[in-house]
């Protein structure tokens, strides 16, 4: 069959933190994701090759107004690893897949109050 996915090992290790105040640091990650070469393969498809992916990351509490806004920020691809994912539409012109990569999000309840 084409276009099987190659097999992955995910681990991740989590620090959970619980304290009372108006910074939190929720948690601290580190995530492991280890893709075995992809040989099996169809006719017009090509090999690909194992890598690993290191990622980490930051999540943060923040109250204000009694209401929690969650930050997050962090790290993917930290080891900059070049690499071509097996299902990539992009792999036969050649084009890998993103470095490493900065991010930072947030997010905010909302919550319409009724009279």
């Amino acid at each position: 069959l084409p276009l099987i996915p190659a097999t992955r090992l995910n681990s991740t290790i989590k620090v959970a933190f619980s304290q009372k105040g108006k910074l939190l640091i929720k948690n601290i990650f580190i995530n492991h994701t280890y893709k075995f070469a992809q040989n099996r393969i169809g006719q017009f498809e090509t090999f690909t090759p194992n890598y690993h992916l290191i990622n980490a990351g930051i999540n943060l509490n923040v109250v204000m107004k009694n209401e929690p806004i969650e930050l997050m920020a962090g790290v993917k691809n930290i080891l900059n690893t070049e690499y071509i994912d097996h299902l990539s539409r992009l792999k036969p012109l050649n084009i890998l897949n993103q470095g490493i990569n900065y991010y930072v999000g947030l997010k905010v309840k909302f919550e319409k109050k009724m009279k």
